[in-house]
This record gives C-alpha cells, structure tokens and sequence, in this order.
C-alpha cells in the first residue's frame, strides 16, 4: 500500500520540482547542499552522533539523503503551504481520529500500517517527498506518523500541486489516481490487515481543545446520516 503510494508521489515530486535544480547556479547548490545536509545532521535524521565531552559533536553521516536538497526559496515557497495543509488536519481529522483511536485500541490490538516503513530505522536516502516536507516543517511533525487519514498524501499532493503553479511543470499523471482518492475520501485508518475508511463529514463539533464535543447532539455528522456522540474527545453512546 505504501509503498505504491509513496513511489508514484515521490517521483511526481522529483519532476514537478527539476526545473529548479536546472537553473540553479553552481554556487547556490552548493550553499543549497550544506544547508540541507547541516540541518539533517543537527536535526538527527542521520543515524549516530558522538560527542567529544565538550561541546563538539561528529555526525557518521552514514546514510544522507541523495536527493536534491530544497533551496531556500523553495523552503519559503513550500512551508506555507504545507503549514496550512498540517492545520486543517489538526482541527478537522485529528480530533476525529482521537476519539475513535480511544474506541479503536480500548477492544482490540491493531498495527498500524506506515506510510514510510522505514521511518523507525534509518533515513530512505531516495525519498525526496520525505527529505522535502521535513527540511520545510522544520522538526518531527504529525506527517511522520502511521498513515491514517491521507495526511502524507495531502502534504504530497499540496508540495506538487504548489510547483505546478509555480513553474508550470508537468508531474505526469501517476498522482492523479492519489490526488482523486485523497479529495474524496474522510478520516481513515489503515491497519496491517484492514483499513477503516469513512466519508468526509458534513458536520464537526469540538471545545475549545480541539476535541469532539457536543453535549445534546452528535458531535460529527456524515454525509450518509451516520452520528459519533462524544463529549471531552471520548466517544458516547447517543443520547
């Protein structure tokens, strides 16, 4: 699953964003790799660091991203834009998979399934898509969890929709079968061996936490008439 995914993504970023690296010059890649590189290092995405007992630390270095690094202009171009993609996930499908995560583990003992299966070991030195949203992001972020509700696709999807605009490149038309799914599904939950999905829902309620909350009336309304109760982010039985 996403293992596909993250490939057909990966490699619409990598054209959607070359006619960048084409015309940059030789000093601003040059300025562009070191920064990149420092800010994985300092950042630990790079396997073991030593430190000599005072202040010095020696980064190993063992396994850098071999992708191109995202200049700066890019970063201020990309952030933006991927903030606001991280905002929308934490107000409308977080407080939701909270509260049904509660539900979800309270009964059973599920795995989830990772979008990046690599994320608990080492760096993936050829996952641009990876190396680009956290150089933007800035630190360990929401998108670096289980794959549940599209969010890496929806960050994915927004960073080469954005070159799109910008340099009217041509990504081809691998993401598109993403880009369809992730605008018409809701909140989902992928496991080892089975996936919950749900629509988008017509109607959220949450307090001033940015949990479900409704104390008379359902706190999440979908499309099909279908309810979730909940009060404080903790799933109740309607009432």
């Amino acid at each position: 699953m996403g293992s596909v995914r993250r490939g057909v993504l990966n490699r619409s970023l990598a054209a959607a964003r070359a006619p960048i690296w084409e015309q940059t010059s030789d000093l601003d890649r040059f300025r562009a790799f070191g920064d990149f590189h420092q800010f994985m290092e300092w950042e630990g995405y790079y396997g073991e660091q030593r430190y000599d007992g005072v202040e010095a630390r020696y980064d190993l270095m063992e396994y850098p991203y071999r992708c191109n690094p995202v200049t700066k202009p890019e970063c201020m171009t990309l952030a933006p834009v991927l903030q606001a993609v991280r905002r929308v996930y934490d107000s409308v499908h977080c407080p939701i998979w909270a509260t049904m995560d509660r539900s979800l583990t309270s009964r059973y003992t599920m795995q989830p399934a990772w979008f990046w299966d690599a994320e608990r070991s080492f760096v993936d030195q050829d996952d641009e898509g990876h190396a680009a949203v956290r150089y933007c992001l800035d630190h360990d972020d929401r998108f670096f969890e289980p794959a549940w509700c599209y969010h890496p696709d929806w960050v994915l999807l927004a960073a080469i929709d954005t070159y799109r605009e910008v340099l009217a490149t041509t990504p081809g038309p691998g993401r598109e079968g993403c880009r369809d799914v992730a605008l018409a599904a809701g909140p989902w939950w992928p496991f080892a061996n089975v996936a919950v999905m749900s629509e988008r829902p017509s109607l959220l309620r949450v307090n001033g936490h940015g949990q479900l909350h409704a104390d008379e009336e359902p706190a999440v309304v979908w499309p099909d008439g279908s309810q979730m109760w909940a009060r404080d982010g903790v799933a109740r039985a309607p009432q």
